[in-house]
């Protein structure tokens, strides 16, 4: 008898060693038995997350991104305030693309969790996406009025960012409006003392209201 239960139970660990193959094996295996615990669901939705990272096509990419945040949605309707469902819900419709939504995900940490460890590095990134198309899709293309605008939905996620002051402050300057340049550069030196373009900023957008004026660069971002 005591043979009999050794074989069978040896048939259950091989079985279950399949399982333990990584991480993603292990809790996609567990969230078929436990559909409604939260940490499975969240493990499992990370797990997508890193996945999407390492997809072969673009496709398989979007569809690991997909599934975590169809996970995460569950998570979050079993448990409405379980924080780390947001911030990689957040993390997932960055990656997908959808800086809105990821802002949204982002604000839900920040209003039930205010000092979570990664949550400034999260809105640093937001902020970059900002950077980069303020600067790549208009103001290298001498479209300042649009660049501006799309500084300003960067400084609405986060006020203290010295790159998104510094760069309005440059599409300001270029775009002729030298007194909007001026307070931008006085904010960025406020956040970085030691910022010598915005230094120069000042300067030239001082000689402009005087009747002036020299060249500002923006941050190629």
């Amino acid at each position: 008898v005591v043979g009999i239960i050794a074989v069978l139970m040896g048939f259950k660990t091989i079985d279950r060693n399949k399982a333990w193959k990584n991480d993603s094996t292990l809790f996609t295996t567990d969230i078929k038995t436990v559909p409604n615990s939260v940490l499975v669901n969240a493990n499992v939705a990370a797990s997508y997350i890193t996945l999407a990272d390492y997809a072969e096509t673009p496709q398989r990419r979007q569809q690991y991104l997909t599934d975590a945040i169809g996970i995460l949605d569950h998570t979050l309707d079993i448990h409405p305030r379980f924080v780390a469902a947001y911030l990689n819900r957040g993390i997932a419709w960055y990656k997908v693309g959808d800086v809105d939504k990821a802002i949204e995900n982002l604000n839900s940490v920040k209003r039930l969790y205010p000092t979570y460890p990664t949550l400034p590095g999260m809105y640093k990134l937001i902020c970059d996406h900002y950077l980069r198309v303020g600067w790549e899709q208009y103001g290298k293309n001498g479209k300042f009025t649009e660049a501006i605008e799309v500084y300003k939905k960067g400084l609405l996620v986060d006020s203290t960012n010295a790159d998104l002051w510094y760069n309005i402050g440059g599409a300001y300057y270029t775009n002729r409006q030298p007194a909007e340049a001026l307070e931008a550069f006085r904010r960025t030196l406020q956040l970085a003392p030691n910022n010598q373009q915005a230094q120069m900023g000042i300067r030239a957008a001082s000689e402009m209201l005087s009747g002036g004026g020299q060249t500002v660069t923006q941050s190629k971002k």
